[in-house]
């Protein structure tokens, strides 16, 4: 028989199917290890806040916080699936900082 001539679809919904999922499932783990990735980056700038910084170099370092409790507490949320975050960062009334978990 002549496959040109032939009226079935070239590929059936099953094939349609398992490509989709397949598809679907690489971009999901490729998602994955790109958060993951970036997850890094974030564990790396939280270990280079050290005790005594200023808020200008806390925030050259994580960004603007993501909210505050008041001008000494901020909150800088994870992101990232892999984080436990939130990170609470605490100052002084100098503007120092005094602790971070």
């Amino acid at each position: 028989m002549d496959r040109a001539n032939d009226d079935r679809p070239r590929y059936s919904l099953r094939q349609l199917f398992i490509a989709v999922t397949a598809i679907a499932l690489l971009l999901a783990v490729g998602v994955s290890i790109y958060r993951w990735r970036s997850s890094l980056k974030s564990f790396e700038e939280m270990n280079q806040v050290v005790t005594g910084m200023s808020k200008e170099e806390v925030v050259a370092i994580l960004g603007e916080p993501h909210d505050k409790d008041s001008e000494s507490e901020w909150f800088y949320n994870a992101d990232h699936w892999r984080s436990d975050g939130p990170y609470f960062v605490e100052f002084d009334e100098n503007g120092r900082l005094v602790d971070w978990y």
